[in-house]
């Protein structure tokens, strides 16, 4: 009998360790779970490469303000341009709608973060925006007409969507620049906004050939103050519509942030359903 009732004892105990062992590899799944959901919810990116279709940035150009531009187009850049912000307003303005893929590359805290995303707008004020990664990979956000935003994270967020103020950091680049001002008509009104708060800006003469685009651009650039001694962003603008095709963002005279402008569709026409979510 003694012997039985050791026999029960140590089988109760195995079955008992056996739960505690299950509860506790439970946990370690939940855990690993919610961290991967943190992961995607705070848009951690990783040193990846661009995904195929997306348009590719070169580090290479980006050494210095004036890596990308000849003497001569340095030279060139005598045109102040306040006037040439306007016609770049007007242009964006005339627009009924359109896509394009960016690519963005920002350089921040010792760490290079790459963006790659889809971007639709349609007048008066429809926007969505579709995320490619690394950075926030999956997460899709569209302006609804009462001026929030609705959207969702990727990965395993991606079946919960939630609605936002315009103003959220969950709405934002990764150089934290706004979703509701990443049309090309509100680029063009913060810039204008910059030169009526005395930041200075010029453009060159007439289109000039750059580094790393196929044919020549304008090249329009602004500065903290008249004096032109600390660069704030410099544009590549296309001369026949009047839309950046390339952007530089610049803090404290470095270079924070690179965005490309690809496969730019003007004037298509996009279903309102492609605005709902």
């Amino acid at each position: 009998m003694k012997n039985l009732e050791i026999m029960r004892a140590n089988t109760l105990q195995q079955s008992n360790n056996l739960q505690r062992g299950l509860r506790k590899g439970m946990a370690f799944a939940v855990s690993m779970i919610a961290a991967l959901c943190l992961s995607q919810a705070y848009g951690l990116a990783a040193k990846t490469t661009s995904t195929a279709s997306a348009p590719k940035s070169t580090n290479k150009k980006l050494v210095s303000s004036l890596s990308g531009m000849t003497r001569s187009a340095v030279q060139d850049m005598t045109n102040d341009g306040a006037e040439f912000l306007k016609e770049m307003s007007d242009a964006a303005n005339n627009l009924n709608s359109y896509s394009f893929l960016s690519s963005m590359t920002v350089f921040k805290n010792g760490k290079t973060i790459q963006e790659n995303s889809k971007f639709y707008f349609k007048k008066p004020r429809s926007i969505r925006a579709e995320e490619m990664g690394p950075y926030k990979k999956g997460s899709v956000a569209v302006l609804l007409k009462n001026g929030k935003v609705k959207g969702h994270l990727g990965g395993l967020l991606s079946k919960f969507s939630g609605t936002v103020d315009a103003d959220s950091d969950w709405v934002q680049s990764a150089n934290g620049y706004p979703l509701v001002d990443s049309d090309y008509f509100s680029m063009s009104k913060v810039m204008i906004d910059f030169a009526n708060k005395g930041k200075k800006s010029i453009v060159t003469q007439s289109p000039v050939t750059v580094t790393g685009q196929p044919k020549p651009v304008y090249v329009l650039e602004m500065y903290t103050d008249a004096s032109k001694q600390e660069l704030m962003k410099r544009a590549y603008v296309d001369p026949q519509n009047l839309l950046p095709v390339e952007w530089f963002d610049y803090k404290d005279g470095k270079l924070f942030a690179h965005t490309l402008w690809k496969d730019l569709k003007l004037n298509v026409d996009l279903d309102d359903s492609l605005f709902n979510l």
